[in-house]
């Protein structure tokens, strides 16, 4: 099975009526806001926008869908999108019927809003969020708090299995710990200290 890399080549790989409706949406989106660009993920194309995702699309059989239909969309469009809600957070536009562009470049502008006003909420008001990377979440600031590691020497005197092990604490937040570590010029303690619990 060949991996398709760009949204060009995915839209090459389908249809001819479901090309031409993914086109109209591609245009639809990227009119949304400067600045949007476009990648694969989950194989299908995605529009992300200050780095996150905001909108994806995809061919199928006989239609093309958008996701996500998100609850602010709905509250806003919801008797113009009643005819293409097809389950939780989808919108399936049929082949053989006009797409609504203005209204998908609406669904896009609203989502552009809904992006930008959650990269704008202030940072965890936890007070140790100060002490550690942005992005960490309330229940691993809280679980560092109980463990008591309030600082970054504190957290690189501790293993990376044991604070993996505490709730809250996963793949991403390591991730994020490990990073403002080797920043710093720290790293968790080797493997082959004692546990710190």
């Amino acid at each position: 099975m060949t991996t398709i890399a760009t949204v060009s080549e995915y839209l090459a790989a389908t249809s001819p009526k479901a090309r031409k409706a993914l086109r109209q949406i591609r245009t639809a989106i990227l009119k949304a806001a400067p600045g949007i660009t476009e990648r694969i993920s989950y194989r299908i194309p995605t529009f992300d926008l200050d780095g996150k995702y905001l909108l994806y699309m995809a061919a199928f059989k006989d239609h093309v869908g958008v996701y996500p239909a998100t609850a602010s969309m709905m509250a806003m469009y919801g008797p113009q999108l009643q005819p293409y809600r097809s389950g939780a957070g989808t919108l399936r536009f049929e082949l053989d019927e006009r797409l609504p562009l203005a209204l998908i470049t609406k669904l896009a502008e609203l989502r552009v809003q809904e992006r930008r006003a959650a990269t704008a909420k202030p940072r965890s008001t936890h007070p140790n969020a100060a002490a550690f990377p942005p992005g960490l979440s309330g229940p691993a600031l809280r679980a560092l708090a109980e463990a008591g590691i309030t600082s970054m020497a504190q957290l690189a005197r501790w293993r990376a299995e044991d604070v993996a092990a505490l709730h809250g604490t996963g793949p991403k937040v390591m991730r994020l710990l490990q990073q403002g570590l080797a920043a710093e010029g720290r790293h968790f303690k080797r493997a082959t200290g004692r546990a710190r619990r």
